[in-house]
């Protein structure tokens, strides 16, 4: 059985004080999602980072995980659509404090 090696993460500084309790698990199934369907659809994952988005009109930020892949567009688009309906199954499975949380975390795919 062959071992899948997680994809590299980069932690803003600016988030990194709130990689605790429940964003630690939504840490870890946003990766072992964003992982296991790449491995499925034979995407490299280059690197993902978590950071803060900030939306000026709204005077609001929100985590972000920014998943970085090589893939060309049709792979890149079926691919974000599946980790977003994987993780939007995942959040079923969660604590309710945890799947609330998600609901201000983005997951965002760039090729």
């Amino acid at each position: 059985m062959q071992t899948r090696e997680k994809p590299p993460v980069v932690v803003h500084p600016d988030v990194e004080h709130l990689m605790k309790g429940e964003m630690l698990a939504i840490r870890e199934t946003v990766i072992n999602v964003a992982a296991s369907i790449a491995d499925s659809h034979g995407i490299q994952i280059d690197r993902i980072v978590i950071c803060l988005h900030y939306y000026v009109e709204d005077d609001w930020g929100n985590v972000a995980f920014d998943v970085q892949i090589s893939a060309d567009d049709d792979a890149a688009f079926s691919y974000w659509e599946e980790v977003s309906d994987a993780i939007t199954e995942a959040r079923l499975e969660m604590p309710e404090n945890t799947a609330h949380m998600l609901d201000d975390v983005g997951v965002l795919v760039y090729w």
